[in-house]
């Protein structure tokens, strides 16, 4: 559960820092308006890092949630199987023989 937490934090972390550093590059690419240069990189690069970020956050997002779904529906299973093995009686050959 730790092992989960942590990758789908770090990855939010992650993203939201990429998605930080293109508005920074945004922004500085903007201050550099006397070079056409540089105004046209960093409105670039900010751009294609603002949506790498909003892309990763969603893709971290979607697999956190995938994951959830998948220990949930183990955890039913794993239910369903003790149920079964409770009303057979017996989890070997199921003759429904108790004690």
């Amino acid at each position: 559960m730790l092992k989960d937490l942590s990758r789908s934090l770090l990855g939010r972390l992650v993203s939201l820092g990429i998605f930080a550093l293109g508005f920074w590059v945004l922004y500085q690419g903007l201050l550099r308006e006397d070079n056409l240069v540089l105004l046209i990189l960093g409105v670039v690069a900010g751009s294609a890092l603002i949506l790498g970020g909003l892309y990763l956050m969603a893709t971290t997002r979607r697999l956190a949630a995938r994951r959830a779904s998948a220990q949930e529906a183990q955890r039913e299973t794993e239910l369903t199987q003790t149920e079964l093995e409770d009303i057979t009686g017996d989890s070997l050959d199921g003759s429904r023989k108790g004690d």
